[in-house]
């Protein structure tokens, strides 16, 4: 590699875009960066969430992701580009457009992420892809679940 990556950590939130959003993301790949940081969490349906955040404010209380379900993390309110994006939906949204760094934030996700990366051929459709964690088990699980990646 000639020359640093520049890695906008959860897109590029500005005035417009929240972090870890779609609009956060594209903004971050029309500005030049060779990739993007997202944060990935379980909800209570099964679903994999790019969210940072282990809990949110709801009602003045914070209340765990794991016990919402992905739409009940989506603001009906805002913007599609605007809310809690699927895992899924964050990855299309970069294919072919840059890099992505994939942190999971929960060890018990490995085994989701690596298929849903798979079933997205992410690995060989996107510029390049990383997946981090600060659980070892996940590096581990992941390693098996997805060899190629």
């Amino acid at each position: 590699m000639s020359r640093p990556l520049l890695v906008a950590h959860r897109g590029a939130p500005s005035g417009a875009a929240s972090e870890n959003t779609i609009r956060a993301f594209r903004d971050a790949a029309a500005a030049g960066a060779d990739g993007v940081e997202m944060d990935v969490r379980g909800t209570k349906d099964g679903r994999v969430a790019v969210i940072h955040d282990a809990a949110i404010l709801r009602g003045g209380k914070r209340v765990a992701v794991r016990s919402l379900t992905l739409e009940d993390l989506r603001d009906p309110a805002v913007e599609a580009a605007d809310r809690v994006p699927p895992l899924e939906e964050a990855i299309r949204a970069l294919l072919a457009r840059t890099g992505v760094i994939v942190e999971v934030k929960e060890p018990d996700l490995a085994g989701r992420v690596a298929s849903i990366l798979t079933s997205l051929k992410a690995d060989s459709r996107l510029p390049w892809l990383l997946v981090a964690s600060f659980h070892p088990s996940v590096v581990k699980e992941f390693g098996r679940a997805a060899p190629g990646i």
